[in-house]
């Protein structure tokens, strides 16, 4: 099967509050090449950039394309015919204060863009644009997704602060503090993926290539039987680990299954075909397309409708019958 890969014009990380998971040291950097702004009610947001929810709610929302609008099925049993009304925008996702969304590139200047981001009430949003908030990460590389609790941080600083007093080490090489003490949490960039994703592994992705990057990085070496797995992690803990909410990461492992990527049974998660979850994690901006599910033809709806109308079909067959004598 080969993987339909498309373009995804924006990406959005839940459960890291970027107001409140910050330490001090971290919000002061932040401020700095913030810019806020008010957005009033049903107001789309186009610019590209990274947007930080201050306060409100916004929407994201897939568009429906005018070719797949309206449906008109004829039928021979009934000289009437079913139109289908026009399909409504499908809801991907809802962010909520603290939530991050950003916009990759402006696809906002074609007719009928895919996608719409729209304010849901009226909101409050922090704006830094993209070469920013890169630079952002890359001097901070000790924020991760789930975030560590504050009064956690700060008992570590404490404690490296009163160990070697306490232990009689005088050196203080390793427990010397730094000028950003928060930055001391994690002394290593990469943190243990299995509790723990760092945020620049996460932003500038989309939701696909992110699971794909996490298993990549979770995957034990393949066994005598070339058998490569995942170790055992559970949708909630996926989910957090990526930065999506539970509807959105069913539908990403569902879409792996489909197209043959993992496979899922009791728990356990195998993968099935590397390159193509190695083509995902590199792809950053694409996202993979669910399989096209099978659609009823109108023959196929004919007898349907014989199976639950069979008086109503015998009658007109005998009907025609009658006529063609």
């Amino acid at each position: 099967m080969v993987l339909d890969l498309i373009e995804q014009h924006f990406w959005c990380i839940k459960y890291f509050d970027i107001f409140a998971d910050l330490s001090d040291d971290d919000t002061q950097a932040l401020d700095k090449i913030t810019t806020y702004r008010e957005l009033s009610h049903e107001e789309e947001l186009s610019e590209e950039g990274v947007y930080l929810i201050k306060k409100g709610r916004i929407k994201i929302s897939d568009n429906p394309k005018e070719t797949d609008s309206k449906e008109t099925i004829n039928t021979t049993t009934h000289s009437e015919s079913i139109e289908k009304n026009p399909t409504e925008p499908t809801t991907i996702e809802v962010l909520e204060t603290g939530d991050i969304i950003g916009i990759n590139t402006d696809e906002y200047d074609n007719i009928n863009p895919l996608t719409s981001i729209v304010a849901l009430t009226e909101v409050c949003v922090g704006f830094v644009s993209i070469r920013d908030f890169m630079f952002f990460l890359k001097r901070k590389p000790h924020l991760v997704l789930p975030p560590k609790h504050k009064i956690y941080r700060r008992l570590l600083i404490l404690l490296s602060r009163l160990l070697p007093l306490f232990s009689g080490y005088k050196s203080t090489k390793r427990y010397k503090s730094t000028k950003h003490g928060d930055n001391i949490l994690i002394q290593n960039s990469v943190p243990d993926i299995r509790r723990y994703n760092a945020l620049s592994n996460l932003t500038f992705r989309s939701e696909a290539s992110r699971l794909a990057f996490l298993f990549q990085n979770l995957a034990t070496t393949p066994d005598l039987n070339g058998i490569v797995r995942v170790p055992r992690i559970s949708k909630k803990r996926i989910s957090r680990l990526i930065g999506c909410s539970m509807e959105s990461t069913e539908k990403s492992l569902n879409t792996f299954k489909q197209h043959n990527i993992i496979m899922m049974r009791w728990g356990m998660i195998q993968i099935q075909d590397l390159w193509k979850l190695k083509k995902i994690a590199d792809s950053r901006s694409k996202t993979l397309t669910p399989t096209s599910k099978d659609v009823m033809t109108t023959s196929e709806t004919l007898d349907f409708q014989s199976l639950i109308n069979p008086q109503e079909n015998n009658s007109t067959q005998s009907n025609s019958v009658v006529s063609s004598k």
